[in-house]
Order: structure tokens, then C-alpha cells, then sequence
């Protein structure tokens, strides 16, 4: 391209700063609002101000950044729940557009199937993994492995309770007109 290597090189770090400064505002703003949901389901105002509860992801953020666990920090010790996470998220995708294609009355059965086998793996990864924490002792990836455990428990029971509402329901089919 004929670019001199002095500007290409910068060119790539102000690439790679931009992307990760853009991540960083977004991941904390997404867990402010996530804060302030939390304090009005909990009624507890001061969680809906934007200050309070920006300082408190963003403090969150700093403490999981700076802490040490077992001489290593605790990001790096965090990892291999991290991927399970992930993978709790795209079973809620694959939950969302399962209950919006049953509404549709449309087959869920390419949907189900990869649902059913994500929930099932990520369950008994986490029951096997949290296994050998608890005989490491590994209090701090045991109690993540076990939030992560009930929210996973938590969509599958909120699942059955939409696919119950809809299969329960009189309500007509959404329809999607063209404009």
C-alpha cells in the first residue's frame, strides 16, 4: 500500500485503543443501566443514579481488575467461568427466538435441540468444574460458578413459564406487516 511503518504502526494502536475504549464505555454503561433496573426492582432509588450506580460498575470493574486471588489476578482466575457465561447468554438468544417462533406458530425444533444441548453441556460443565473448586478450595470460583449456575437454573424456569403463558393463551399471533 506504500503506508511508511512508523504511521501504519500507529494507525493499528489508535485501531486497537479506539476498540477497546469504545468496549470499555459501553460494557459500563450497559452494567449502569443493569444497576439502576436492579435498585427499582429493589426499590432502592439510589441505585437509579446515574452517578451512584456508574461508580459502582465502574468501582466493581476496578476492584475484579486490581484484586489478587491466590498470588494471580483475579480476571486470569475468573477465565474459566467466563466461557460458561457465554454460553448461558446464547442460550437465552436461542431461548428468546424459540418462545418468538413457537408464538409464531413456526418449528422450534431447530432451535430446541441446540438449546436443549447448550443448557444440558453448560449445566454439567459447571457441576464438574465446581466439583474440583470445591476441592481446591476455590471459594472465589466456586460462589461465581454457583451464581452462574442459578441464573442458568433461573432462564430455564422463566423459559417453561413463557412457553406455558403462550401455550396457555387465547392470544391472537403477532403479526408483522410490511410498511
Amino acid at each position: 500500500l506504500g503506508i511508511p511503518l512508523a504511521f501504519a504502526k500507529t494507525l493499528v494502536a489508535v485501531t486497537v485503543v479506539s476498540f477497546a475504549m469504545t468496549t470499555l464505555d459501553s460494557s459500563a454503561r450497559l452494567l449502569r443501566f443493569i444497576i439502576s433496573e436492579l435498585g427499582s426492582k429493589l426499590n432502592a432509588p439510589a441505585l437509579g443514579n446515574r452517578f451512584v450506580a456508574s461508580g459502582l460498575a465502574v468501582g466493581g470493574a476496578w476492584i475484579f481488575a486490581t484484586m489478587k486471588t491466590g498470588g494471580k489476578a483475579t480476571g486470569m482466575v475468573l477465565w474459566p467461568v467466563f466461557g460458561m457465561s457465554n454460553q448461558i447468554l446464547a442460550a437465552l438468544g436461542l431461548l428468546t427466538l424459540s418462545v418468538y417462533l413457537y408464538k409464531r406458530r413456526r418449528p422450534v425444533v431447530y432451535t430446541l435441540v441446540p438449546l436443549a444441548f447448550m443448557l444440558t453441556m453448560t449445566m454439567w460443565a459447571m457441576l464438574w468444574s465446581m466439583r474440583g473448586y470445591v476441592a481446591e478450595g476455590n471459594w472465589l470460583l466456586t460462589g461465581v460458578g454457583g451464581v452462574i449456575l442459578f441464573l442458568e437454573l433461573w432462564l430455564l424456569v422463566e423459559g417453561v413459564g413463557a412457553w406455558r403463558s403462550f401455550r396457555a393463551s387465547d392470544e391472537p399471533d403477532i403479526v408483522v406487516e410490511a410498511a
